[in-house]
């Protein structure tokens, strides 16, 4: 089976299909490829996509995870502030296309930041006086949202005032 087949695919075997009719000679075997899906990868013709969870600290600060790849594991960098969603790519890491016999498409990664779900009381407290330290304008949607809010609620009493 050739590297890249997807679901449809076809490929012929000339000679390997039934014999011909009166002795003559046999005729193609034709072989349709049905692939299925993949608990982790997701296929989108050449490139490959997958959600991979990143510890809320990495995200926080910046580092690299080990990222799964069809070829095996791969390096990613993840810069400080990287927000759950945000979709990096690694390029060659995806399937090899088929049809020519070379190149190969990228993977898609979309990251999903993990907070923890069990802490110590200890753990708690560290946590919480990292949490006095920060402020709105440290959270840049946060801030935006309260901004928009503040106009909005800013112009409601306008409005009432009339």
């Amino acid at each position: 089976i050739p590297a890249g087949v997807e679901s449809g695919s076809r490929q012929r075997l000339p000679g390997k299909g039934e014999a011909g009719a009166r002795g003559g000679p046999a005729g193609g075997l034709f072989i349709v490829f049905h692939v299925r899906d993949h608990d982790l990868f997701k296929r989108n013709d050449l490139d490959i996509y997958c959600e991979v969870p990143v510890p809320f600290h990495i995200a926080m600060l910046g580092g690299e995870i080990e990222v799964p790849t069809i070829h095996g594991g791969a390096k990613l960098k993840i810069p400080a502030g990287t927000e759950s969603g945000k979709i990096f790519r690694l390029r060659g890491q995806g399937v090899v296309d088929a049809a020519h016999g070379h190149g190969k498409g990228d993977e898609h990664v979309q990251v999903k930041i993990e907070v923890p779900n069990r802490l110590s009381g200890k753990e708690k407290k560290a946590m919480q006086k990292l949490v006095e330290q920060l402020h709105d304008n440290h959270f840049e949607e946060t801030s935006r949202m309260k901004k928009l809010a503040d106009k909005f609620y800013e112009r409601k009493k306008k409005l009432e005032s009339v």
